[in-house]
């Protein structure tokens, strides 16, 4: 009968122990949905931070793909530049004699010279030339491309009225420049 009793206390310990330990899993999941219902203001800081810290992190992500690019970029343009110094090098020097007029020219497929920039504040600007103009005449001399172009403006002298035949989108245009002679 003893032993039985000492089983029953025995028993009855451990209801108790699993009671309290029961009790003490309650409190600790109500404590922890009291959490999560309103978390500390150290934890919403902390959580804060993580997502700070998560979006730096694409950004930098972000800007080290767009450095690459330029990076990639950048070697083009360093390779066109160096074409572009060896053609320039390749060009025969143009001419500082006769009338000036401020135009960057290239040869046309079609014949004449296309007008690819003007010098703001020259007088191809005052005369109402136009970037994308092609030049076919000047003064009723044909001109087939730039170097002839060049050759015939070394000839003439600054201040003397010129006549330039020139095709602007499909139609023929004459337009009266008033070159200058070359700046020094």
């Amino acid at each position: 009968m003893r032993a039985e009793n000492s089983a029953l206390r025995a028993q009855a310990d451990d209801a108790e122990t699993a009671r309290a330990r029961t009790a003490e899993l309650e409190e600790s999941r109500e404590r922890l949905l009291r959490v999560l219902d309103s978390p500390p203001p150290e934890l919403l800081a902390l959580r804060d931070e993580v997502a700070r810290l998560r979006a730096q992190t694409n950004e930098l992500a972000s800007l080290r793909l767009k450095w690459a690019q330029a990076q990639m970029r950048a070697g083009k343009l360093e390779d066109k530049f160096r074409e572009l110094q060896s053609k320039l090098a390749a060009k025969p020097a143009v001419p500082k004699v006769g009338a000036w007029v401020g135009l960057g020219l290239e040869d046309a497929e079609q014949g004449g010279v296309v007008i690819r920039d003007i010098l703001n504040g020259s007088p191809a600007a005052r005369a109402d030339l136009r970037v994308g103009d092609r030049i076919f005449g000047i003064d009723g001399q044909a001109i087939a491309t730039a170097q002839v172009l060049t050759q015939v403006m070394s000839q003439k002298a600054g201040g003397e009225m010129l006549a330039f035949d020139v095709v602007r989108k499909d139609a023929v245009v004459r337009v009266i420049v008033k070159p200058m002679d070359w700046p020094q």
